[in-house]
């Protein structure tokens, strides 16, 4: 799917973090990294169960890229018609021009970029309470 879905969690001194990172050169989080790795993970599972036809099975977890500052976790449905289902479509190509139809097909999400729940919904609260864990851990950590 072409665009990019978050979870929005407001952690206690997480900007602090991020910027101690910084500062501190550190080039890894290990304990927001395996947090972010669990979170992808579930929310494959969440997406791939709520994948209508064969986009359940085009689901996979690209692993957490990024540095201690900048970490992010990908899920991606590689499946033509994923970005159709999440997000609707109302432009053809037809003999090479571009052509509108009202209505158009209409949007049925199912990992709930636009309106939130669906998949995302599923493993939100889980995956904040990992992260805020994280968080205190990695400051522990720092000292």
């Amino acid at each position: 799917m072409g665009r990019q879905a978050a979870i929005s969690i407001e952690v206690t001194d997480a900007a602090k973090l991020q910027k101690a990172l910084r500062v501190l050169a550190e080039e890894d989080a290990p304990y927001l990294r395996e947090a972010l790795a669990d979170a992808g993970r579930d929310l494959t599972h969440a997406v791939s169960a709520r994948a209508p036809g064969s986009m359940g099975a085009k689901t996979q977890f690209a692993g957490v890229k990024g540095k201690a500052h900048g970490l992010r976790a990908t899920v991606l449905v590689k499946h033509p018609g994923a970005k159709s289902m999440e997000f609707g479509r109302k432009n053809w190509t037809r003999q090479g021009r571009k052509v509108r139809h009202t209505p158009g097909q209409a949007a049925r999400p199912f990992v709930g970029i636009v309106r939130g729940g669906q998949a995302i919904g599923a493993v939100e609260a889980k995956v904040k309470e990992r992260i805020a864990d994280a968080v205190s851990r990695e400051w522990d950590r720092l000292g």
